[in-house]
């Protein structure tokens, strides 16, 4: 790929627009394409370029489905978005919907819709929003509103004989801005140049892996896609993690208590009653309710953490059992698993950012310590903290401290 497609650009040849629909397609300042089941095409505009990770606005079907897969599979859940496939397989001439949430500490939600061009249904059109940006809008109107006017009364209050503080002060903030613009974008530009290419890698080796343009000539290349599928998807929930470490590091992480129930957040997980192929889930919930002060999205996140970690070092044929428990000062989450014992340097180095630890709980799978130092930073933001102890026959106790209030 030789980069990606950004506003101002002039396309020739294959990638103008054909027709009136392209042309609007192409002039939109939303995520949007058309798809074309005759020529089994699709012409997308420069937003759904970039959110793809596609350097041309005209792509056959099979390089559009792969780069399409690619970005599905860093959502949370993808059964909205089948639905719509399906729905729309057996019925094209209507139009349709779906939502798609992305997995991170500030998780983005698109809401994708398709409906018809022609009366046929032949072709399609797409348009995906994000749906976090207007609620994003609002809260940074809010937060410039109420900085202004701090600095106005700061303004007010000072005297000549300050000036010179007021000068230094004004300096350090306009060094203090620019050195957080420039982290902001060069997290950015990370971000997007390591996706970007696995996009290609996870969309690419799940087209051979699953034989979609015929049987593989030989049996043991679909082997080696569905390796490197499962090597590129671990990498790419690694990248994840070390991006959102790094910016719960940096305070870029802001957190908005509010009464959250613990039992609900529990049974609001989205996940299968095997964690992975042997390993189940298992629940151990009280009656009534547990609710202390939290952000739901960043709590999820951390437990989720925990639940990876715990599922990727249970042996086979063992469950991870998640409980809830209130002791009357504090209130929090238990993770429970049949995994190797850690010692207590090993936890120290495990929690600590980007630490590294030799145990199994470290090596055998994605995102060990960076996973337990993530989800005890997540954790710390809300004034809690993590609490990891071996069981006594056998296996980690990860508890999940929160005050009350």
């Amino acid at each position: 790929m030789t980069g990606v497609l950004t506003d101002g650009q002039v396309e020739t040849g294959a990638d103008a627009p054909q027709d009136a629909a392209e042309t609007v397609v192409a002039a939109a300042s939303e995520a949007m394409l058309i798809t074309d089941g005759e020529t089994r095409s699709g012409f997308l505009n420069n937003a759904a370029c970039r959110l793809i990770g596609s350097d041309r606005r005209r792509l056959g079907f099979v390089r559009l489905i792969a780069l399409v897969n690619g970005m599905v599979q860093r959502a949370a859940s993808d059964r909205s978005f089948r639905s719509h496939i399906e729905l729309l397989g057996n019925d094209r001439q209507s139009a349709h919907a779906s939502v798609l949430r992305m997995r991170g500490v500030t998780p983005r939600s698109f809401s994708i819709t398709s409906q018809p061009v022609d009366p046929q249904g032949r072709r399609q059109l797409w348009i995906v929003r994000d749906e976090t940006v207007l609620s994003r809008q609002a809260m940074d109107c809010r937060s410039c509103a109420g900085e202004a006017r701090s600095i106005h009364d700061a303004l007010l209050a000072r005297t000549r004989a300050l000036s010179e503080a007021r000068d230094l002060a004004d300096a350090s903030r306009m060094v203090a801005e620019q050195a957080s613009r420039a982290k902001s974008e060069f997290m950015a530009h990370l971000s997007h140049e390591l996706r970007t290419p696995l996009n290609a890698v996870l969309g690419f080796s799940e087209v051979i892996a699953r034989e979609l343009l015929g049987p593989a000539a030989v049996p043991a290349y679909v082997d080696y896609a569905r390796s490197i599928h499962e090597s590129g998807s671990t990498l790419l929930g690694l990248i994840d993690d070390i991006l959102d470490l790094s910016q719960v590091e940096t305070g870029r992480v802001q957190v908005r208590l509010r009464p959250t129930d613990l039992n609900e957040l529990v049974n609001g997980l989205d996940l299968d009653e095997d964690l992975r192929p042997g390993v189940r889930l298992a629940t151990d919930l009280p009656q009534g309710r547990i609710v202390v002060p939290g952000d739901p999205d960043i709590l999820t996140r951390a437990v989720l953490h925990l639940l990876d970690v715990s599922a990727n070092v249970a042996p086979a044929g063992s469950a991870v059992t998640i409980r809830t428990f209130d002791t009357g000062t504090h209130a929090g989450i238990e993770v429970i698993d049949a995994g190797s014992v850690m010692s207590a340097v090993e936890i120290e180095n495990a929690l600590a950012a980007f630490g590294d630890t030799d145990s199994q709980i470290a090596r055998s799978g994605r995102g060990r310590g960076v996973g337990l130092s993530l989800a005890d930073a997540l954790i710390r933001l809300h004034g809690g903290r993590l609490v990891i102890a071996p069981r006594g026959n056998g296996g980690m106790v990860t508890r999940v401290l929160l005050p009350r209030g």
